[in-house]
């Protein structure tokens, strides 16, 4: 019933789609199974119609009446292979109403939902029903390095060296080595004690313990990656499935420790 609803299909132009059929037996069960059909469609109908309901076929059918322009300039549908006669009619409507343009993503090989009224003539001729496709090439090409990024690469390590530098011309009592432990012991500690506590494999710990300090000098790099990596390469399970709620406190403990730029 979804799908002769979702396609509009008439029951005159169904009951021509019979001649299709090979064989006198299979005729005859098709027209009374129509018939049947009709019986049943025209019953549910009468029955939605005397409780004042709709439904979800409806839904979409009569939702185009009341489309106008709302300022949409992109339309995102998922799953697109399987999109049927109605859910195509009201995309057009939204995308001209607008003038929008309409990103879709779809796989016709996970194409299963033909017995709802989804049919792939939508998804393999987009032009036909919503115009014509873009240029997709330039998507593939990789843009060049912002300069902002190459920018703040360098200055934000420079401005905490030079926060160290007023920090030592600040504390004359102090020697760069005090300072230097200062900044190392926190670091270096508490992200080798988190990685321990999530159950951190040695080298895990090792790395988080080394690679802290230096890591913390430049937010574009966490810790989490070489600590992520060593984890990776050293032998042994890489997953562990939290098994109790204790389990589940030291596991985000270890992301935490990871993700966390200071550390």
């Amino acid at each position: 019933m979804s799908h002769y609803k979702s396609n509009e299909l008439k029951i005159d132009d169904v009951r021509k789609k019979y001649l299709l059929i090979k064989g006198d037996n299979n005729q005859k069960r098709a027209l009374i199974f129509i018939s049947l059909f009709k019986k049943i469609y025209d019953k549910y109908h009468q029955r939605l119609k005397d409780e004042n309901s709709i439904d979800y076929d409806d839904m979409i059918i009569d939702g185009r009446k009341g489309i106008i322009n709302e300022g949409y300039k992109y339309i995102l549908v998922d799953e697109f292979q399987d999109i049927s006669q109605a859910r195509s009619k009201l995309l057009q409507k939204i995308q001209k109403e607008n003038r929008a343009k309409l990103y879709c993503v779809g796989d016709d090989w996970q194409a299963i939902n033909g017995f709802a009224g989804a049919d792939l003539k939508f998804f393999l001729n987009p032009e036909t029903y919503f115009g014509k496709t873009i240029d997709r090439s330039s998507l593939e090409v990789i843009p060049p390095p912002s300069k902002v990024t190459n920018f703040l690469k360098w200055i934000i390590p420079a401005l905490i060296l030079a926060a160290f530098a007023f920090g030592i011309g600040k504390n004359e009592g102090r020697t760069f080595n005090e300072i230097l432990v200062a900044w190392v012991l926190p670091n270096s500690v508490a992200s080798a004690l988190l990685t321990a506590i999530g159950g951190g494999k040695v080298l895990s710990i090792i790395t988080a313990f080394i690679s802290s300090p230096i890591t913390s000098l430049n937010p574009l790099i966490g810790s989490g990656l070489p600590v992520g990596y060593a984890g990776y390469s050293s032998p042994g399970p890489n997953v562990v499935w939290p098994t109790s709620t204790g389990a589940h406190r030291r596991s985000l403990l270890a992301l935490l420790s990871q993700a966390m730029m200071p550390w």
